[in-house]
Formats: structure tokens, sequence, C-alpha cells
């Protein structure tokens, strides 16, 4: 499989259902201000036709984030989704990967002394790397606790 899920923290979790229920809400309150005004002035409704357009697109970016955000590999890239934004990096930009194991963070590091912490569930961390490097054998990992080598 070339699909890892986000493994969203609960409290991000929570505070993206928190924003979503404000959004319903805010939603539900529009349609009805409107549908109250719709028979008065344009200026008087349209305002509340901007507010319902904003609403569902946090609604769908919300959502987005909730359900479909992770890593793909595929066709020589790798594709970080967080929700309906999407970046891509090439594999062969990809020089190391570090399992830090005290903190037990995967870490990405890519030419130019960029790097990235991938958030994916602990248990397939090893997938990952695997992953990535049957697409690219040229990538170093390494294991290391407090900044030491350590033996595998």
């Amino acid at each position: 499989m070339n699909k890892f899920k986000f493994k969203l923290s609960g409290f991000v979790l929570a505070l993206l259902s928190v924003v979503l229920a404000v959004c319903l809400f805010s939603l539900y309150i529009n349609i009805y201000n409107f549908t109250q005004y719709f028979s008065y002035s344009l200026f008087k409704f349209l305002p509340f036709i901007l507010y319902i357009i904003i609403s569902l697109f946090l609604i769908v970016v919300v959502l987005s984030i909730m359900l479909f955000s992770g890593y793909s590999l595929k066709n020589g890239c790798l594709y970080v989704r967080f929700g309906i934004f999407v970046s891509k990096t090439s594999i062969d930009e990809i020089v190391a990967i570090t399992h830090f194991k005290k903190s037990d963070k995967l870490v990405v590091y890519y030419k130019h002394q960029a790097f990235s912490v991938i958030v994916i569930a602990k248990d397939r961390y090893d997938d990952f790397v695997l992953r990535l490097r049957e697409l690219n054998k040229n990538i170093l990992f390494s294991r290391q606790i407090d900044g030491e080598d350590t033996p595998d």
C-alpha cells in the first residue's frame, strides 16, 4: 500500500470538530436569514449568500482535513495531502530518513537542508521507510536517541 493516513491528535480532532460545528451553525443561521430577507432588496440578502458560500467552503475544508489527509507515493513523487491542499515532492529530493527513538518521530530530510516530520501511525513507520527506499535506493535511514546513532 502506498497511502499513509495522517494521524491527527485528539486535540486537533476536537478543534476541527468545534470549527465544523460552528460552520454548520453559521450555515443554518445564514440560510434562515436568507429566506427571511429574500423578498427585500438585493443589498439585504446578498451578504447572506456570501456567508453561506464561506460556511460551505470551510465545511468542505474541515471535512477534507479530517477524512482525507495523508501521504501517498506514486509516479516517483511523495504527495502530502492536507485536506484539499496538496504538495508534491520528487522522491529524488529525499536524501535521508531518521527515526528519533526518544521522541518517536520520523523525519524526512530533503536536499538543500529542508526537512519534514512525518505524521502517521507509529506502527506504519517501517512500511513508509521501506516504500520510500524501494523507490529511491540512495535514501539513507538511521535511528537515533538524543542525536546518537543506535544499532538496529
